[in-house]
């Protein structure tokens, strides 16, 4: 009987559940619906406390009314919203609809493979759905670090523009046209031209001109009975990777089925326009029929509409000079053997062209990283191992926000220096951070990082690097890792330059994936010795970093003058009555060039001998350079352990360059 009541009270409580979340919906619509977007949305964010189950719903509702009416305000919340409906732990059957609605307006921009896992995982009504859809969001989020995705805003706030501006159509998902599907995709293009395509008198006599077999009379007459004047569209986009050859060209044009995207410029053409031959010869004005010799009068559209966009984008002046130079009267062969299959011909080059660089595109572009100062960042990884013997890499971050830096205080300066303050106290309100985030094969966040960085600023125009150093131990090839930088200004009353859905401190920005490279190999019965990092001016002395404690020169550049530093490991060594002894040996030699028939000249040479506790040794070594002249060296290193007579040596190339 207990049990019954307590099954009895369960589907009460969860019908409750489900009518206050019914209710919580149609109060934040009647409050959309009266203009209220704010009330709206208050009403909507209480269902995370109020509920005891995420709702996609509410979520998607939230998300949608505050980028529909651009409340920047809301945003971190809309964000918060979305992440708490995919914390849900079994997707509600009265959800399903609605996550599947939700999917087809992410799939877009997915790869083809994710879009078929998550459809797996929601007609099986299996969780992990929700981890790999967070995942997803989770990979390009430009900011990882932070609970807030703007990446997800920004989708949102193209649906919202998409459906507003291209509604010629309902033809997508999210009830827009072609172009509102591509937008979503891609953001705003570089370069657009709309208009309508007409082919003029003067356009016939001038192809004519040029053309061979081209008569001016029958093509005027058959063009003109055809009559077409299409509306078109053209976007351009600069390559997104270097995968894509060309530029991205879409061409939009009117068909019976509305405003859509086409293969080509030449879906314009009307088909009949390509036939040839007696029995396909074209009506003209006069309702009779001509034969329009060699030249088909599609070839005259393809002419003039190609040469008319020629100066937009070199897909359209490539095919334009193919026709100049195929099509001439001047050489006539090509034309003599083809004819006017020349005309589908070059339809099928101009719509391979489009095809190929839509396959190497990616499946999304985010707009974000064009509207806020980036920062350049470089990655230098070097290899150890720890006091187990497991491989871990001290990875060095080096980032230059020096420019976003300048931009943002300059575009502040009224307000982060009025009249009496010093550079110091509005440098003081600039905070630089730097980040690791090492991702899952599915995209979720295994491990991350994130520590303050000194801000390097110096009245040159290329300020030398801020750096942090992370270590990262080996875990797996599959994990994907994430470098990044931000620049903040702490300061509330001061803006960025442009209005983005990014933090409003937020003025600079870096972020890189790296693949680290293979593991230290630790093989037991033999020496091993870590990467060697490099540089100079040693400070035996120096807290700042223990590790470390000289200025590193990952290019193995050294200033004439100055004394070369190394930081090495050295693994495996067999103590004997628990001491263990190697010795040191290094030699450099100075690469002559082209004066390489006197050899290499041995500038420094020396033998150190070690002695340490266990069978791992860490140090900084300090090797007197400062007479050597400016040019290409090679310093040679051999470690021999004195109780085995086992050795290990490494040959290591460098520059000494002028101080000046």
């Amino acid at each position: 009987m207990a049990s019954v009541l307590l099954f009895l009270f369960a589907i009460s409580f969860s019908n409750d559940q489900i009518h206050l979340e019914k209710q919580i919906l149609e109060d934040g619509r009647f409050m959309e619906l009266n203009e209220n977007y704010e009330a709206a949305l208050q009403i909507w964010e209480s269902a995370k406390e109020r509920l005891d189950k995420p709702s996609i719903e509410i979520a998607l509702n939230y998300i949608r009314v505050s980028t529909e009416h651009d409340m920047r305000g809301y945003y971190e919340s809309a964000s918060d919203l979305y992440k708490w409906a995919l914390s849900a732990d079994s997707i509600e059957n009265k959800d399903i609809a609605i996550w599947e609605l939700e999917l087809s307006m992410v799939e877009p921009i997915m790869s083809q493979e994710l879009q078929k896992n998550l459809r797996n995982y929601l007609s099986q009504n299996d969780p992990d759905f929700f981890e790999y859809l967070n995942g997803f969001w989770k990979q390009i989020d430009p900011t990882p670090f932070t609970e807030y995705n703007e990446r997800l805003i920004e989708h949102w706030q193209r649906i919202a523009y998409a459906r507003a501006n291209y509604d010629r159509n309902e033809n997508t998902v999210y009830n827009t046209d072609d172009r509102g599907l591509e937008y979503i995709r891609y953001g705003p293009p570089l370069k657009k031209r709309t208009g309508v395509l007409r082919v003029s008198q003067s356009d016939i006599e001038k192809t004519c001109n040029i053309l061979s077999a081209c008569d001016p009379d029958v093509m005027r007459s058959v063009i003109f009975g055809m009559d077409p004047t299409p509306y078109y569209e053209v976007w351009i986009y600069n390559r997104f990777n270097t995968e894509m050859r060309d530029n991205l060209v879409l061409i939009f044009g009117e068909s019976p089925f509305g405003l859509r995207r086409l293969n080509s410029i030449d879906d314009l053409i009307p088909n009949q326009a390509f036939s040839f031959g007696k029995r396909f010869d074209h009506p003209t004005l006069a309702g009779f029929e001509l034969e329009a010799g060699v030249i088909s009068p599609g070839m005259v559209f393809q002419y003039v509409y190609y040469t008319k966009l020629a100066s937009l984008d070199m897909y359209f002046g490539r095919f334009a000079s193919e026709m100049n130079m195929n099509w001439d009267a001047s050489s006539p062969t090509s034309l003599a053997r083809l004819g006017p299959h020349l005309g589908p011909v070059l339809n099928q080059e101009a719509d391979l062209a489009i095809r190929l660089a839509r396959n190497a595109a990616p499946e999304q572009v985010t707009s974000t990283s064009n509207m806020i100062r980036n920062i350049d960042i470089k990655i230098y990884p070097y290899r150890f191992l720890g006091v187990n013997g497991q491989p871990y890499y001290a990875t060095f971050l080096e980032s230059q926000p020096h420019r976003a830096f300048v931009e943002d205080l300059s575009s502040n300066d009224e307000i982060m220096m009025p009249e009496g303050t010093l550079f110091e106290e509005a440098f003081q309100q600039y905070e630089l951070l730097h980040g690791i985030q090492i991702l899952d094969e599915v995209g979720n966040v295994r491990t991350q990082s994130r520590i303050q960085s000194e801000l390097v600023v110096t009245g040159e125009e290329e300020s030398a690097p801020s750096y942090s150093v992370f270590t990262i131990p080996y875990v797996s090839d599959e994990n994907k890792i994430i470098f990044q930088a931000e620049l903040h200004n702490r300061n509330t009353e001061t803006n960025p330059k442009l209005n983005t859905a990014f933090s409003s401190s937020l003025r600079g920005l870096g972020k890189i994936d790296y693949e680290l490279p293979g593991p230290l190999e630790n093989d037991p019965e033999e020496l091993v010795l870590g990467d060697i990092i490099f540089g100079y001016d040693l400070d035996y002395d120096s807290e700042l970093n223990t590790l470390v404690p000289f200025v590193v020169s990952h290019e193995r550049m050294i200033p004439k003058g100055k004394a070369l530093a190394l930081h090495f490991q050295l693994y495996n060594l067999i103590p004997t009555e628990g001491l263990s002894e190697f010795q040191l040996k290094y030699e450099i030699t100075r690469d002559r060039g082209f004066e390489w028939l006197r050899g290499k000249e041995r500038e420094v040479s020396l033998e150190v001998g070690f002695q340490t506790r266990g069978s791992r040794f860490v140090d900084n070594l300090e090797i007197q350079t400062r007479d050597l002249e400016p040019g290409d060296y090679t310093l040679s290193v051999v470690f021999t352990d004195l109780n085995t007579q086992k050795r290990v040596e490494k040959d290591l190339s460098f520059k000494v360059i002028s101080s000046d």
